[in-house]
Order: C-alpha cells, then structure tokens, then sequence
C-alpha cells in the first residue's frame, strides 16, 4: 500500500506514516513490481490527479474520504490504465478528462464516487480514445451550464447507476466517430441529450439505453435525423421517460423505442406504454414506483441490453419480471 496525503512529502517513502504527495505516490506506483494500491488519505486536494503516461496493469486508488478540487480533477490519457473508488472530484474546467486522439487509448474506472462542476462553465466528463466506466457515481453538474458526460471519437463508454442531475440542462452527448454508449440504472434529471457522431461507414456508432428513469421538463428527448451520418444505432429499452410540460416524451424518428413507460407520447411504437408511471413524489425527486405503477413488472422477458440490479443495487426481477425504470420494487 502506498500513502498520498493533501500538502504530502515529494520526497518521502510513502509510508502510512510519512505519507507522500499525490504526485510521487502515483510516479512509485508505476514504477513497483508488485501493483500497490495507492490510498488517498481524507482532505481535500488541490493538485488533480494526473495520470499519462502507460501502465503495465491498472493503476488502483482507493479514496474514501479524499476530495480533489482543481481545474482539471482527473486526468487520464497516454495509454494509462485507472481505477478509482471513492473519490469526490470538482474541477473548474473538467471534474474527469479520459484520452485524446493523438495517443495511446486510456482506460478509466470510477466507482462509489461524486463528480462536481466547480464554476458556472465547467464541464463534468470529456472523452476521447478511451474506455471510461463510471458505477454508483453521483454526477452534480451543479449551477454550470456545461455538459455532464461528453462522448467523443473512439470511445467506450459504460455506465450503472448514476444520478445525472444540475441546475441547469445537463448535456449528454456523443461526437465524432466509433462511439459506444451504455447505461443502465440511471436517474436523468432534465438532461439535454444529443446523438452527434458523424461515422461515415458501417458499424457505426451505438447507443444503448436500458432501465433508466429520464424526468425532463424543458424538452423532449431529442431521437433527431442522423445529422452527418446515417451509421448510429440508438436503442432505448425499459425505460421511464416523462416530459413534464412537452407535448411527448420522444420527438423524431431514429431511435429504436422498445417496451418503455412514455409520458405524454401521441403515438408511441407497438410495445410501449403511454401512462403516467406514478413516481412516489416526483416534486421531492423520489423517482420510486407505487403499487399501482404500470412499469412494475413490465419488462422485456429477455431484454436486449440486460441488468441484473436496479439502480440501489437490488438483484432482478424480484416477481416474474423486471420492472421498468431505475428501481426495482
């Protein structure tokens, strides 16, 4: 185990008791034989987190109680391999960035953490040539008018249970060519989601949707013309997806809409269910399902983009099927 700690030694051994700083924790990381584990001891960090150059195995970092604050808060790229638990990290201009075009392809795992935007025009997630994973991650996209999760060029992307949320539109967005999308589990508090790859050939890019609960309330979601590229598969499944104040939930054509709760929808596909799905207090953000809800179990049988957990964790289906949204019942 090595030790990093806020105002840590650049020059000590990284011991629990002489803790280093962050830097030269991830520098004896790399460069032991034996893949230590780095422990981010509690406080609050104002250097982020800078990992670019390539690792052997993953680079694993437990983080309970450690808070980064800085312009960028991770940044991972060069061929790097992560993986972080417990982390709350705000940056004034990117809380992660993952890849960039010109290198090696990075991999990124957050787990059991906090993203936050630290000014009014941070962005939370950008991506580029890299495989970023993000499970029980709480994503505040807080008063900024950023974006939350920006999916660019050559990216893997795979999310389980996040809570999208701000102030403003969280955006969710895919750009650029070969990108891969899929989240599960997920609570979507009024984002601004936009399919904008532009692959010129098969396969193209794929999004994929699957047992999330989508509340919007300044839009509809936006299944536009492939803008740029005909080569984008978009598959929403099992969804909840309420638009308060829209004429329907879902507006244009090029997603494929399977067995999902839609709320209003004038002419929703076959399989779909037009109802009010009957949140437990939509106004208090309890996005839970009452007794009477038409999404419990609802579900697909064999559903195309599986889950065997909702969005607490709770193992389904707990009757005969799954239930559609976030929450298993």
């Amino acid at each position: 185990m090595i030790y990093a700690m806020s105002g840590g030694s650049e020059s000590s051994d990284c011991l629990r008791a002489q803790p280093c700083s962050l830097t030269r924790a991830v520098s004896l990381a790399r460069g032991a034989a034996n893949n230590p584990i780095i422990r981010m001891l509690p406080g609050v960090y104002v250097s982020g987190l800078l990992v670019n150059t390539p690792t052997t195995a993953p680079l694993s970092i437990v983080a309970t109680g450690a808070a980064i604050t800085s312009f960028t808060g991770i940044r991972v790229d060069g061929g790097a391999n992560v993986s972080i638990r417990g982390i709350a990290a705000t940056g004034s201009n990117f809380a992660v960035q993952c890849g960039s075009p010109a290198t090696s392809a990075s991999t990124l795992q957050i787990q059991r953490s906090t993203l936050l935007a630290g000014t009014s025009s941070a962005n939370l997630v950008a991506t580029a040539n890299c495989k970023l994973s993000l499970t029980d991650v709480d994503v505040q996209l807080n008063d900024s008018t950023g974006s939350s999760l920006s999916l660019g060029t050559d990216t893997t992307f795979v999310g389980d249970r996040l809570r999208v949320r701000g102030q403003q539109q969280p955006g969710i967005q895919t750009l650029g060519q070969r990108v891969s999308m899929r989240l599960t589990n997920s609570i979507l508090e009024n984002p601004l989601i936009l399919f904008s790859t532009t692959d010129s050939g098969a396969p193209g890019s794929q999004v994929y949707f699957g047992f999330n609960t989508v509340v919007l309330r300044d839009f509809s979601l936006n299944c536009n013309n492939n803008s740029g590229s005909a080569h984008r598969t978009v598959l929403l499944e099992n969804n909840i997806m309420v638009a308060q104040g829209q004429t329907s939930a879902i507006s244009g054509t090029t997603c494929t809409l399977v067995n999902n709760v839609l709320l209003p929808q004038p002419s929703a596909p076959a399989t779909n269910i037009v109802a009010d799905p009957q949140f437990v207090d939509a106004a208090a953000k309890n996005f839970r399902l009452r007794s009477t809800s038409p999404a419990l179990g609802a579900a697909t049988g064999t559903p195309a983009i599986f889950t065997d957990h909702d969005f607490m964790g709770t193992g389904r289906p707990q009757g005969g099927a799954s239930d559609i949204g976030a929450f298993e019942q």
